[in-house]
């Protein structure tokens, strides 16, 4: 029963919480490049990625705001969720439920994915935005908004690599090979491995005792007393 603790990936449920192992392991790694590329891209477009004309605020990505709420908008989710998945990367393996612990990865597979692909986009959009923008007054923002761009096209690899991990997980949670041999190594009579025996006189044909009346003659049959009596003819 212990394989069914340890499904999608992690330790059996009751398990003490491993600090050293949780930061060495490739998810929480990716996890922390992912809220570090976030906060970045977040950062750099909220901090300088606007100017003033006027009293208007106008996006330094060739004055479309589209561009600048479509990096803020992802940076901050982006930041969010990785922090929530950290947590749950550190209390999943005291997830003792299947059915929970099949949800969060399909959750983790599903979101990270998306958020790759809509970085991907962003990625696209800043480049395009920037490469038809005039130069921003006395460069102003030029680096912030440069910066916006080389991290949101890291995080399309941090998010995607964060995917395919959630990928392994669930296939590891899907394989129910594990399951099954976890019954075949059952320990019985105190000897690993050792399966029931069958039971022996299941494989013996039966004997049956032949017919008591069978061999006797019809004119030497007996009643209950004793006597000899003749069969009737009819």
């Amino acid at each position: 029963m212990n394989n069914m603790n340890a499904a999608f990936g992690a330790a059996k449920a009751g398990s003490a919480f491993d600090p050293i192992g949780y930061v060495m392991r490739p998810q929480v790694i990716l996890r922390f490049i992912c809220w570090l590329c976030s906060v970045i891209v977040f950062g750099c477009i909220s901090a300088n990625g606007w100017t003033k004309e006027g009293t208007v605020d106008k996006c330094l990505f060739n004055k479309d705001n589209n561009a600048c709420r479509l990096g803020s908008g992802l940076g901050f989710i982006g930041f969010l969720a990785s922090i929530a998945f950290l947590i749950l990367e550190g209390l999943f393996q005291n997830l003792s439920s299947i059915k929970i612990r099949r949800r969060v990865v399909a959750f983790d597979l599903g979101f990270s994915g998306l958020w790759a692909v809509l970085y991907l986009i962003c990625f696209a959009y800043l480049g395009i935005a920037w490469a038809n923008s005039q130069k921003p007054p006395f460069g102003e923002g030029i680096n912030s908004c440069r910066a916006a761009i080389a991290f949101s096209f890291f995080s399309i690899a941090s998010w995607a690599g964060c995917a395919y991990f959630a990928h392994i997980r669930w296939n590891a949670g899907t394989d129910m090979t594990q399951f099954a041999a976890g019954y075949e190594n059952e320990e019985v009579g105190g000897v690993p491995g050792a399966g029931y025996s069958a039971y022996t006189g299941a494989t013996e044909e039966p004997q049956y005792q032949s017919n008591p009346f069978t061999n006797v003659p019809q004119d030497q049959m007996m009643d209950s007393s004793g006597i000899n009596y003749a069969a009737p003819t009819y």
